[in-house]
């Protein structure tokens, strides 16, 4: 149920033609942004489905597609540096959106430890690979908040209708529609995790703080930070 927030939104389109040319960063960004799409066309995907956003390095097509983009929207600074650092060549006049830094998005943050307890002995281990990151500030995996899905479909919305006017009520018809559809799947996802709130569980890689704290459940820790840094032996 996890991936049900992104997979959800993926569809077949068959909008007509498109002049503005979009780009995201990763499948749930893509996701929300095609969803307001839809009926119009569809942006390109950068960092392709399945692969870790952390150490992903952008092919020269996919480099080629963010330089003709004329509006992107990524989930911040913190999650994929090869990205960020692609978004140096595009074109000066292309519009970049930040969404981890929109107004009124839920930020937690980062948790460190092997139980999320900022006094654990692998705390200033970690400390060591500071770099200014958003990363070391807040959890960058934002999209897993249903309020931040709900915000940035706005966003989303209101910034394409600004690039593209004339199809500014289709957008806004498609927004109001995906925060219905990301409202019945959060009801839905409270109905699969009422039985298991007191299970005790520790993850993988630490991304998944947004969900807990949505649905009110509660890792104990994780073996890999936020940041997909390599976990010490003490760790």
């Amino acid at each position: 149920f996890l991936s049900m927030f992104f997979i959800y939104f993926f569809f077949s389109f068959q909008g007509h033609s498109q002049s503005l040319k979009v780009a995201t960063d990763i499948s749930p960004i893509y996701s929300l942004v095609a969803r307001v799409l839809d009926g119009v066309g569809k942006p390109e995907l950068i960092i392709q489905h399945g692969a870790s956003p952390h150490e992903y390095s952008l092919r020269p097509s996919e480099a080629e597609s963010l330089y003709d983009a004329d509006l992107i929207f990524y989930s911040g600074n913190a999650l994929s540096p090869n990205f960020v650092k692609a978004l140096k060549n595009i074109k000066s006049e292309t519009e970049v959106i930040n969404l981890s830094l929109i107004k009124g998005v839920e930020r937690l943050p980062f948790r460190t430890g092997a139980f999320f307890d900022s006094h654990s002995d692998d705390h200033d281990d970690h400390d060591t690979h500071k770099e200014h990151d958003e990363v070391k500030v807040f959890d960058p995996h934002l999209w897993l908040s249903p309020k931040n899905g709900k915000l940035w479909v706005k966003v989303i919305a209101a910034e394409l209708s600004h690039h593209d006017p004339q199809n500014e009520k289709i957008y806004m018809d498609n927004a109001t529609s995906a925060i219905a559809e990301i409202d019945e799947v959060v009801r839905s996802t409270k109905r699969l995790l009422s039985d298991v709130h007191e299970i005790k569980f520790i993850v993988f890689h630490d991304a998944y703080q947004y969900f807990e704290n949505h649905f009110e459940i509660s890792a104990l820790g994780s073996i890999v930070f936020a940041d997909a840094t390599k976990p010490t032996p003490s760790r």
